[in-house]
């Protein structure tokens, strides 16, 4: 029994054939469907055969059998005639029209309407009112329709034309596909057709390159994924499926690694934007300190020259009298001293500001000695090795020394329980041997063998033992990988969290 025979996409409703055999890009679409609009989009609007020519019965059998079977896209074995007849073989086969039954005469009535614009809005009304699969193959078969008869300098095909071809495929009148037409610009403003980007596969050359791609086809792998889930689930486990099952796990572990690497890259980016910025405020503070202490000792300065050339001044008033010409011209050239260097004043009058600007050199280590302050390595009493807390590594030495230990912890973990599970095997082969020699006996198992392998039963159990059996050992391979995974992140959160102790 093939996944055709079983689950097919033709002949079934809508919404369920879009739930076997969807577009994995969001659009609510049975790719059979997407194909043959791409198709017709890209090579048959130049076409006069569009919608004309009949195509090979025998050819269109096959294709339809290859995409019931789900085994890929056909786009490549694909001509303008056999597009349009799979196209219409897909809908003439759904059991119930596009519009739906409960809508289909509502529609009729609105298309019998005289008034143009009422009768756009009670087309938008009911529109909407579908459902959304139903909607989407709506919106884009008319909009498709509608780039044909744009073209009808190359397709020759006009409103009435198409019409009279389509509307008995898509179960509705004449008069309702023409009036559909009319008003599709305003009906599906919202719909673009756009052609079909399938997920990647082994043979694709690269991985996207920017977060935002690497999210959209981590999307389409993830819906791939459980699609491809969904069929083995109901049985049919191939060799060509489980093959496609590891090639898309495969696929969506690269995509998760490259997406963490950027999404650290910014957060280390944002980091260096963040301190660049805190940076600049402790230099504009600073500065600002600076220019503030600038200003008030040139304000002392200033007063202290005032101060001691008054006192000065005082002074000579005083001893004017006594003094000799000699005094005189010694005090004059103390004057002239004081007014034209005011630092020396404020270094004689000031004896705090003197001692601070001889210390201030001795703040400062030489380069050499930065640098062995810098690589000092210290051992912390868990054996951590600590740089000091000023050192560009001084985090990242702490991360790798934490990742090493939570691995080293997990590898402890796996080591027991493998022990342990060895343990239980051979206990299990202790019983296997006691209980195996004491209840059977050679004539008891010919017996069995006699009666149940002649029994067609058995052989129907046996085989669906070995397919459920596949199918579980699937299942294990796939939540040994998830583990694998949850594991790992939750390494980094642990590390992460350890880190918060060490920061600045």
């Amino acid at each position: 029994l093939e996944l055709g025979d079983a689950q097919p996409i033709f002949g079934v409703s809508l919404g369920l054939a879009n739930e076997r055999s969807r577009c994995h890009d969001g659009v609510n679409l049975p790719l059979v469907v997407r194909d043959c609009i791409d198709y017709l989009q890209e090579h048959g609007l130049q076409s006069d055969q569009i919608y004309k020519v009949e195509a090979v019965k025998t050819k269109l059998q096959q294709l339809k059998r290859t995409y019931n079977n789900r085994e890929g896209s056909c786009v490549a074995e694909m001509d303008v005639p056999i597009a349009c007849g799979l196209l219409k073989m897909f809908l003439r086969e759904l059991p119930e029209p596009i519009l739906t039954t409960d809508l289909s005469s509502r529609f009729e009535e609105v298309a019998s309407h005289s008034q143009v614009s009422q009768q756009e809005q009670e087309l938008v009304s009911l529109v909407e009112q579908l459902p959304s699969c139903n909607r989407t193959l709506l919106s884009w078969m008319f909009m498709h329709v509608d780039a044909v008869t744009q073209n009808e300098d190359y397709t020759k095909m006009n409103a009435q034309n198409i019409a009279m071809l389509l509307s008995p495929t898509l179960q509705m009148s004449h008069r309702l596909f023409v009036a559909i037409l009319c008003h599709c610009s305003t009906l599906f403003a919202d719909t673009t057709l756009h052609k079909y980007v399938p997920p990647l596969t082994a043979t694709s050359p690269n991985l996207p390159e920017t977060p935002e791609e690497i999210s959209t086809e981590l999307r389409k792998q993830e819906s791939l994924l459980a699609q491809i889930h969904a069929e083995m689930n109901a049985g049919f486990v191939t060799k060509k499926r489980e093959e496609q099952l590891w090639e898309v796990q495969r696929i969506i572990t690269q995509l998760k690694r490259k997406l963490r690497t950027f999404e650290k890259k910014s957060d280390c980016l944002q980091k260096s934007l963040d301190d660049t910025v805190d940076g600049d405020i402790s230099i504009d503070l600073n500065l600002q300190k600076g220019k503030f202490s600038c200003s008030d000792d040139e304000s002392s300065i200033k007063t202290v020259t005032a101060i001691s050339t008054e006192s000065a001044a005082n002074t000579e008033t005083k001893n004017t009298p006594q003094e000799t010409p000699e005094q005189t011209a010694v005090i004059g050239e103390r004057k002239k001293s004081i007014a034209d260097s005011p630092t020396d004043v404020a270094g004689m009058s000031g004896g705090e500001t003197t001692v601070a600007t001889a210390a201030q050199p001795q703040q400062h280590a030489t380069p050499a000695e930065a640098a062995k302050v810098s690589d000092k390595v210290t051992v912390t009493d868990n054996g951590f090795l600590l740089l000091p807390q000023n050192h560009p590594e001084y985090l990242t030495l702490i991360r790798l020394q934490l990742e090493n230990q939570e691995l080293v912890n997990w590898k402890a973990q796996l080591q027991s329980r493998i022990q342990a599970e060895r343990n239980e095997i051979v206990k299990m082969k202790k019983l296997l041997i006691t209980d195996g020699g004491s209840t059977q006996g050679p004539g008891s198992i010919g017996l069995l063998d006699t009666s149940i392998a002649a029994s067609e039963e058995y052989e129907r159990l046996v085989a669906q033992y070995v397919k459920e059996n596949a199918l579980l050992e699937q299942k294990r391979q796939m939540l040994a990988k998830e583990i694998f995974e949850e594991n790992k992140n939750l390494i980094q959160m642990q590390v992460d969290l350890a880190l918060n102790r060490y920061r600045i």
